[in-house]
């Protein structure tokens, strides 16, 4: 009879699944170039667009809510007042751990309302605690991009410099928005809801491959132990 050995797994596959996993994560960047914070914490109300807890950009978030601010810090103007909304800044809603009801603490602000937040307080020194490692860079570079052309978005970008100690001298991030040699219709066509659905689909059919043994696994074929197979 023959003896055969299962041939070892190919360690090849196995990174290459992990580097499919990572790559599938999807990561955001503070103003300082790095890995963006939660704004909202346990005892506070649960901020975000997708009320995730970090100020993260979305297709349908016309307002953009990159900036996280300290609403209960005792600097500067009360940001729903100072800008002309419903004082919801000093409302309760539902807690970051999901359980009961929490104060407002720091939440996700609309880029263009800090703005507007900015002149209407008075400058700078004169508005509630910016919460940097939890701001999203695409604030900051939305304000680059407009500041030559708008007095109140350079003040914005001023202030965000300032606050944040932005190291203005390197990029701390690749963005879509920063690729002008790109044709619009390309870049559209790239950033549609559908081209991102089929995109997710396509990826997570890949780790399912993977990871249920289609490619990490290595394939159990038989080995002969050396020349000829070994007699029992």
């Amino acid at each position: 009879a023959r003896t055969t050995f299962p041939r070892p797994r190919r360690p090849l596959s196995s990174m290459a699944c992990a580097l499919l996993l990572n790559t599938a994560a999807v990561s955001y960047l503070n103003v300082n170039g790095g890995a963006l914070s939660r704004c909202s914490e346990r005892g506070m109300a649960l901020t975000g667009f997708t009320r995730n807890g970090q100020c993260i950009d979305q297709f349908d978030d016309t307002g953009s809510h990159h900036i996280c601010i300290a609403m209960k810090s005792n600097a500067g103007g009360n940001f729903c007042q100072v800008t002309g909304q419903p004082n919801w800044c000093d409302s309760s809603m539902r807690c970051d751990s999901g359980i009961g009801m929490c104060p407002v603490d720091h939440w996700c602000v609309c880029q263009w309302a800090f703005a507007s937040y900015l002149q209407h307080a008075g400058g700078c020194g004169k508005i509630q605690q910016i919460v940097c490692e939890a701001t999203n860079r695409e604030a900051y570079l939305a304000y680059e991009q407009q500041a030559a052309n708008d007095p109140q978005i350079a003040r914005a970008l001023d202030c965000l410099v300032e606050r944040c100690h932005v190291n203005t001298t390197k990029s701390g991030a690749v963005s879509m928005t920063n690729t002008p040699d790109l044709p619009q219709q390309t870049l559209a066509l790239m950033t549609s809801p559908s081209a991102i659905f089929w995109g997710v689909l396509l990826t997570l059919t890949l780790i399912f491959a993977c990871c249920s043994g289609a490619c990490c696994s290595g394939a159990q074929e038989p080995q002969l132990l050396g020349d000829k197979p070994l007699q029992v």
